[in-house]
């Protein structure tokens, strides 16, 4: 497969994981947001090289409605995604 084939399976699959995790979400089915997390702070320490991300809701809070990343390492990033209101801070 060439590489642009790949990055297009990437992003559609990915968009596809996102329109389920939203009506999962519109319905109060929080496995999916779950999986997006995990997924989400996978992707970052990867891309971004952040090896020491790692998913706060795992340890803290399990099952809070929002996207909690922190790097314990050597980088400084904190992600918070709140669902319900749509906000994004970094």
């Amino acid at each position: 497969m060439k590489q642009q084939d790949l990055i297009n399976r990437l992003r559609d699959e990915i968009t596809h994981v996102v329109a389920q995790t939203k009506g999962d979400s519109v319905m109060g089915l929080t496995d999916h947001n779950k999986i997006a997390e995990n997924l989400i702070c996978g992707l970052m320490r990867e891309i971004l090289g952040l090896r020491g991300l790692r998913n706060l809701n795992v340890a803290e809070q399990a099952n809070y409605p929002a996207i909690d990343l922190a790097d314990f390492g050597a980088q400084s990033a904190s992600v918070t995604r709140l669902f319900n209101s749509g906000v994004t801070l970094l």
